[in-house]
């Protein structure tokens, strides 16, 4: 889509090394570099292993195995007579909710560019939003009243997708947060926002999933060694705040709540 004042992209977060032949973090400028003395995978498009025919269709039948055996727990809650068909009504309200995350990409994310981004050299501050959805229908989507209302006040904002339970497990969606941020880091100069003015923002369960990427990521530059959860790999300099909004931080202290 055109690059305006509240325009909306959705670009595959696929971050490839900084100094590669395509330039890198794209503007040209010359900044200090962070030493990273560990090796890892840069994006989910190294991580991707091809399936086989019949390893893909084994796949597909562990998926629909889980959601039946999902569904048939839920009906067992549902009881019958006018109450089931309230709770029917309700259940096909959140599968259309689910919908947009079965018929796309997740590793995807939405810019909001401000009109005065890169105009005459000029880089706007940059906001890395990670939405909410109890880690089963977040939806970057979710994020663009948040980005609106940035892009008005001049600041450039990327909503970040990821998959949900039972697309993807948590370590999954730390892989697709983990791969929105690196791309952000090091491609969002190419789009007029500032690589040094980058803020991480996560709300409910993104605010979880943020924050766990941010730790990860420090104790891997800390300690040079790979840590699970910390790929594909950006420095934590590279973000200059992290702002958390009603994050689930203590899920321990939460599970009674939430097994209610």
């Amino acid at each position: 889509m055109a690059a305006s004042a509240e325009a909306q992209r959705s670009v595959v977060a696929a971050a490839r090394p900084r100094g590669s032949s395509d330039g890198g973090d794209g503007g040209g400028r010359d900044r200090p570099r962070h030493r990273r003395s560990w090796s890892s995978f840069d994006s989910l498009a190294d991580l991707n292993i091809p399936l086989s025919p019949g390893e893909a269709i084994e796949a597909a039948l562990a998926h629909a195995l889980l959601l039946a055996s999902l569904a048939l727990k839920l009906w067992s809650y549902l009881g019958l007579g006018y109450k089931w068909l309230i709770q029917v009504y309700r259940l096909i309200l959140y599968a259309m909710l689910l919908l947009p995350g079965f018929t796309q990409a997740r590793q995807v994310l939405d810019l909001y560019i401000p009109k005065t981004a890169g105009q005459g050299g000029q880089l706007v501050p940059v906001v890395v939003f990670v939405t909410g959805g109890a880690w089963t229908i977040g939806y970057k989507a979710w994020g663009a009243i948040l980005g609106r209302r940035l892009c008005e006040a001049g600041v450039l904002v990327a909503c970040l997708d990821y998959r949900n339970f039972p697309q993807g497990d948590a370590l999954q969606m730390m892989e697709d947060v983990n791969t929105g941020i690196a791309w952000v880091t090091r491609k969002i100069e190419r789009h007029g926002g500032d690589p040094e003015a980058v803020h991480l923002v996560g709300q409910s369960a993104g605010g979880q999933l943020a924050l766990l990427a941010l730790i990860n990521q420090v104790a891997q530059a800390a300690t040079g060694e790979a840590v699970l959860g910390a790929a594909p790999v950006w420095h934590p300099l590279d973000v200059k705040a992290f702002v958390g909004v009603s994050g689930a931080y203590d899920l321990e202290g939460l599970a009674e709540h939430l097994h209610r």
